[in-house]
């Protein structure tokens, strides 16, 4: 990478400067600085190269134009892509992550998850009281919550809501199915449009075969799948995974950590 370098500070008089979380003051420029000085380590690899800073409390990276900042602390976690403007924030109150070609918009805190997913506008919020999706291309709406569950898919107009003595589905414009069904459970099927929706005591089963869509809602955890985005989410008792398959990002927020990449 860059070689090592104790105990020496250099300095370049165009650069910019910046003053990181210990107090000690850099000037990134196009030339090396390297400071192994004390508990902390600090490289600048110039215009193209990154800046690292380790100490007791942190590290700092910064790969330049194409690169990446990244910041460990012990409040949290800090990571920005400049190329696609990707910016992540994980710390003990919550978790923020935004990618940025895209526009995602991901924020996991103490209290729930909102989560939106920019180019379809994707918004989703995973809280203690529910569950709220939206799937935008085609306006689906999910709300999942402690009384039940409430879901509208746009393109042909259905609206699911699922309650704690019930369900009422409408399988709208194509069809014009509408079921209520009670604490047991209910199972529908559309042959037009493929649709398979299975919601009993245990979970939720709902696959749209036209629009790729396939969703999972079970005690233990919920599966989701949107084809044409390239959409999984699964949010489960021990943690989360969210996988955005055109710009490749996964994401899992667990109860031991966060993973993401």
């Amino acid at each position: 990478m860059f070689p090592a370098c104790s105990g020496q500070t250099k300095s370049g008089s165009t650069g910019d400067r910046v003053m990181d979380s210990q107090g000690s003051l850099m000037v990134v420029g196009e030339e090396r600085l390297i400071d192994g000085g004390g508990e902390e380590k600090l490289i600048d690899g110039g215009r193209e190269g990154r800046l690292v800073e380790e100490g007791g409390e942190g590290r700092l990276v910064d790969g330049g134009g194409g690169g990446y900042l990244m910041e460990v602390g012990r409040g949290g976690l800090l990571k920005e892509v400049w190329r696609k403007g990707s910016l992540m924030e994980v710390g003990s109150e919550g978790s923020l992550l935004e990618v940025g070609r895209e526009g995602s918009l991901m924020e996991v805190g103490r209290e729930g998850t909102l989560m939106e997913a920019g180019r379809e506008g994707s918004l989703m919020e995973v809280g203690r009281e529910g569950t709220l999706m939206e799937a935008g291309r085609e306006g689906s709406l999910i709300e999942v919550g402690r009384e039940g569950s409430l879901m509208d898919v746009g393109s042909e107009g259905s609206l699911l809501e699922v309650g704690r003595e019930g369900s009422l589905m409408e399988l709208g414009r194509e069809e014009g199915s509408l079921m209520e069904v009670g604490s047991e459970g209910s199972l529908l099927e559309v042959g037009r449009e493929g649709s398979l929706m299975e919601m009993g005591r245990e979970g939720s089963l709902m696959e749209v075969v036209s629009e790729g869509s396939l969703l999972d809602l079970g005690t233990e955890g919920s599966l989701i799948e949107v084809g044409w985005e390239g959409l999984l989410m699964e949010v489960g008792s021990k943690g989360s995974l969210l996988e955005v398959g055109r710009e490749g990002s996964l994401m899992e927020v667990g109860s031991e950590g966060s993973l993401l990449e």
